[in-house]
């Protein structure tokens, strides 16, 4: 919640206590008791100004007034502190079923020990028998207040305000009392020190002991008492029987006012709101407020503790502030989420697998593992170069000539042997018996290779006889001269001399 602004002096007089200035302020719908106040505001302090209350306290001003009491801003004298000192208004002094109601707040309040009630810290009565209530001196806004001037609170500040109201009503229904006046003008904001703005509960007046034969003496069938828009039905109806559900109804029409600015059950006067309390169905938060879009978990906390029925209603302060609490965390974890079309990226040692869907079709990625191949291809090319540049550098394989020479299908006889071709050798014809070689070449594999055609007739007649026929030694060696002859005519070299040397290290 926003640290509260300055307030002009009126605002300050009302924010010290939270109870409406009735001169300069009407409240929504005035408060309903039997026993209401007689006469007018008052003007006169409750004792003559400079006079000491219980010898300890210097009353100064009276700077707001409500329908049972009137609240003083005074000093303790010795430690010249402020406080604020309430009184019951002179004209219900004579009464003692009122008095009786007035010092139930001081037995209630003594009885927390919550922060999130206001302190009392003495009680007495003056000597016409008025009684009188010290408490601590509180600097802030009341809730009521609060929302007049900047309109809906924001979600999270409103439900946390609501768990602040939770935790002493469930302190004073442990010990039997219910509140029987929750409503915002007795929720006060106190600025408890930086970035900490503390919810106090004012106004134990109508407090009641339930279930006790005290409380009957003290509240009647008669006594509908409490402020009409924040009562609940049994409330209204019997009010001698209620017990700490009707807080928790009174907690969720405060919920709906600092959500929406509005009321669940509102009217033209009195009568029409009570008639709407016991029998209209309350006006929803998202209702009332739709462009605020509420959650309707929330919508569905705040309509249970409208349930006519107390029994539908949460059975304690606690499971209410246990359902407040578990909606803020669904809240928040809602919001810690990414939205469901958001890709996290998480870190790479995380073994997450998170599906990414592109054009349709359904693809894993791992997050932080990104596609290499690319890199894969790169390097190895780099490796093929380096490793053909270190076998041409050693002489394994020589690149210029590869490339120099021309590459084409080839056709291999059978005692052809592949081999390497070196550099002095590889423009020359390759020739054997039976076999002309005309020109280098490699094969498909990119090895060395011989392109080999049919024997060509020499003319000289060495191929005129029967090729089936076997040759006699003398015309083997005849045709072995005559056909080198014809090689050394045609500029080539038998193949026999030439295999040698591509057996041998190629020269650069």
């Amino acid at each position: 919640m926003n640290s509260l602004a300055p307030t002009v002096p009126v605002s300050d007089e009302l924010a010290n206590t939270g109870v409406r200035d009735l001169q300069n302020r009407q409240p929504q719908q005035s408060s309903v008791a039997d026993d209401s106040a007689d006469g007018g505001p008052e003007t006169d302090l409750p004792v003559p100004e400079g006079e000491l209350l219980g010898g300890r306290y210097l009353v100064e001003r009276i700077f707001a007034e409500g329908g049972m009491g009137v609240v003083c801003l005074g000093r303790h004298a010795q430690l010249e502190q402020p406080v604020a000192i309430k009184f019951l208004r002179r004209a219900l002094a004579g009464k003692p079923a009122i008095v009786e109601r007035f010092l139930n707040e001081g037995r209630a309040l003594a009885a927390l020990r919550s922060e999130h009630v206001v302190r009392v810290m003495d009680v007495g009565q003056l000597e016409s028998g008025r009684p009188y209530l010290v408490m601590e001196h509180l600097e802030g806004i009341d809730l009521d207040a609060l929302v007049d001037r900047d309109g809906p609170l924001d979600v999270e500040t409103a439900v946390g305000y609501a768990l602040q109201v939770c935790e002493p009503l469930a302190e004073a229904h442990a010990l039997g009392i219910v509140h029987r006046d929750i409503k915002p003008e007795n929720l006060f904001l106190w600025s408890g020190g930086p970035g900490k703005d503390i919810v106090k509960v004012l106004d134990f007046g109508l407090a009641k002991q339930f279930g006790s034969p005290r409380a009957m003496a003290v509240t009647g069938p008669q006594d509908s008492m409490g402020s009409p828009c924040y009562m609940s039905p049994e409330q209204v109806t019997t009010p001698q029987s209620i017990d700490e559900r009707t807080d928790i109804w009174s907690v969720g029409v405060v919920l709906h006012r600092l959500l929406t600015d509005t009321l669940p059950f509102d009217g033209n006067s009195i009568l029409e709101v009570l008639s709407h309390v016991l029998s209209a169905a309350p006006l929803s938060l998202r209702d009332a407020r739709p462009d605020l879009h509420i959650d309707p978990e929330l919508d569905a906390i705040v309509a249970r503790c409208l349930e006519k029925l107390p029994t539908l209603r949460y059975s304690s302060m606690n499971e209410l502030a246990a359902a407040l609490t578990a909606y803020l965390e669904h809240r928040r974890t809602a919001r810690a989420l990414p939205p469901p079309d958001e890709t996290v990226e998480f870190e790479p040692d995380l073994p997450v697998l998170q599906p990414v869907f592109e054009d349709d079709n359904e693809k894993i990625r791992i997050p932080g593992v990104h596609a290499r191949w690319p890199f894969v291809v790169v390097f190895a090319v780099l490796a093929a170069g380096a490793a053909i540049f270190q076998a041409d550098r050693t002489g394994r394989i020589h690149v210029r000539a590869l490339v120099d020479g021309v590459l084409s299908p080839v056709r291999l006889g059978a005692d052809v042997p592949l081999t390497t071709r070196a550099p002095s050798v590889a423009n020359l014809g390759l020739t054997t018996r039976g076999i002309f070689a005309a020109i280098a070449t490699r094969d498909a594999s990119g090895n060395s290779a011989l392109r080999a055609e049919p024997e060509r007739d020499t003319g000289l007649g060495v191929l005129e006889s029967d090729p089936s026929a076997p040759l006699t030694d003398e015309e083997r060696t005849k045709k072995d001269a005559t056909y080198r002859e014809y090689l050394r005519s045609e500029g080539l070299t038998p193949l026999n001399e030439v295999l040698p040397t591509l057996d041998a290290p190629a020269s650069n």
